[in-house]
């Protein structure tokens, strides 16, 4: 009796202490100083607490909205950047990672730095009543002629990258150093877990999510062309097709590529559970599709009906989202 009272006190006293972790991915993220691209961390919750986690986001980005960063430069300890609290400017959504979730983000480091080590440190809004957070990663910057830090043991990481299930849109050795590029953060989490169980540093390759994909915002509400989405069951996967259809008295020309964005989420939580176009793209020019008044269009995309890690994605409303050119569509359904 006394045993069965001592082992619940204790897993009282755990849930009641028990909090959201967070933490900053890559660990060392390595970037050259010729490259134009932002930096992009993942910002990765796990919320093992009793409260749901709020969390500023965008729906157009799809990244942590306005995040709160200090970038430190390790030479000298100046501080040279603080976005600190400044608000946003744009529509920001909350998004709330609840208890027993794990949910990860996109941050953005908003400058472009010069060659150099840096710590990068992200505030994570509180809720109420509680503390601010912090979470840490370093930051190298590096010029051409610096020499390459190669990856030891670089058939260990590969080995521990594809057994993790994660999905990579690049692998390359570059002069010995091994670089990874992943679907999305989801792959990106998976790999680092995988990387830290077998004890392999990460900061010994390069590790990059790619970023989301990011539709058309500035459609003409008035554009004479009818969407229309429909979803076809296949097997343990879907259909989805959108029909264009010109309602003008003239001819129309659609301007469309084969990386326009495609994207299932789910409505809960607004999370990507697949994307279409956020990878390496054929370098071809867009191609027109002529509609004479009353011609329709259509545009087919296949999904297995499982995320980046080949997980069946669990029942509940999903909203599939896509574009032919500058033309949207987007439905709701339900996976059984």
């Amino acid at each position: 009796m006394r045993r069965g009272l001592l082992a619940l006190a204790l897993a009282l006293g755990r849930g009641a202490s028990a909090q959201a972790e967070f933490r900053l991915d890559p660990p060392t993220y390595r970037v050259s100083a010729d490259d134009p691209a932002r930096p992009v961390f993942t910002l990765t919750v796990r919320n093992e607490g009793r409260e749901a986690v709020p969390l500023p986001f965008s729906p157009v980005t799809r990244e942590m909205a306005c995040p709160a960063l200090q970038v430190v430069r390790n030479a000298d300890a100046r501080r040279v950047h603080d976005s600190g609290d400044q608000g946003c400017q744009s529509a920001v959504q909350v998004l709330r990672v609840q208890p027993g979730e794990t949910r990860t983000l996109p941050v953005t480091l908003p400058v472009r730095l010069e060659a150099g080590e840096y710590r990068v440190r992200l505030r994570i809004p509180p809720p109420g009543g509680h503390p601010a957070r912090y979470v840490s990663a370093d930051l190298r910057v590096w010029r051409r002629t610096d020499p390459v830090e190669r990856t030891p043991w670089p058939l260990l990481y590969r080995l521990a990258v594809r057994l993790s299930g994660a999905q990579t849109h690049v692998l390359q050795d570059a002069g010995g150093r091994l670089s990874f590029k992943f679907v999305d953060d989801l792959s990106l989490a998976a790999a680092l877990g995988t990387l830290r169980r077998w004890r392999l540093d990460p900061g010994r390759v390069d590790l990059r999510a790619a970023p989301p994909v990011r539709l058309p915002t500035n459609t003409n509400p008035y554009w004479p062309v009818s969407r229309r989405v429909t979803v076809t069951p296949r097997g343990s996967g879907f259909t989805f097709t959108l029909t264009l259809t010109n309602r003008a008295g003239e001819a129309l020309n659609i301007w469309h590529h084969p990386c326009d964005p495609v994207a299932v989420e789910r409505v809960q939580d607004s999370a990507y559970v697949y994307q279409h176009g956020n990878g390496p793209c054929p370098t071809v020019p867009n191609t027109p599709a002529t509609l004479r008044p009353g011609e329709s269009v259509r545009r087919e995309v296949r999904w297995d009906g499982r995320d980046s890690l080949g997980r069946r994605v669990p029942p509940g409303e999903y909203r599939v989202r896509f574009a032919f050119g500058a033309a949207t569509g987007e439905t709701v359904f339900t996976p059984k």
